[in-house]
């Protein structure tokens, strides 16, 4: 069994450790990522004939399903890395996309889905 001196740190040690263990829990269950685009939508294109929202870590495209999964959030940005996969008929591909606000872009601060293929808009879903 640890025994310990009650000297300099005997006293304060419970405290010390209440606090390191609190600190270690909220840390460890805080989901605070820069941008969750949860509820966010993307715009409609040539396959899409209306916005595809984004909820629950997924979202639909022409032919697949997409989740994004493993969230990252990037230092010094106000953006956050996701894994995706999207799944159909013709397989799964894995991707990397970084979801980020950009606070002055054109008139007014707007989201965007960066893949190594495009930058998408996501905009309300209303």
């Amino acid at each position: 069994m640890l025994q310990l001196d009650e000297g300099a740190y005997g006293s304060k040690l419970p405290r010390m450790l209440a606090t390191v263990i609190i600190l270690f829990c909220t840390i460890g269950t805080t989901n605070a990522y820069a941008i969750d685009p949860n509820g966010m939508c993307l715009m409609e294109n040539e396959c899409m004939a209306e916005k595809s929202r984004i909820a629950g870590n997924q979202y639909g495209t022409c032919e697949s399903t997409c989740v994004l999964h493993s969230p990252e959030p990037l230092s010094g940005l106000n953006a956050t890395k996701y894994d995706i996969v999207c799944a159909g008929d013709w397989g799964a591909r894995p991707f990397t996309a970084i979801f980020i606000k950009l606070e002055n872009y054109g008139n007014s601060p707007t989201t965007a889905m960066i893949t190594e293929n495009s930058i998408e808009e996501l905009v309300s879903c209303d």
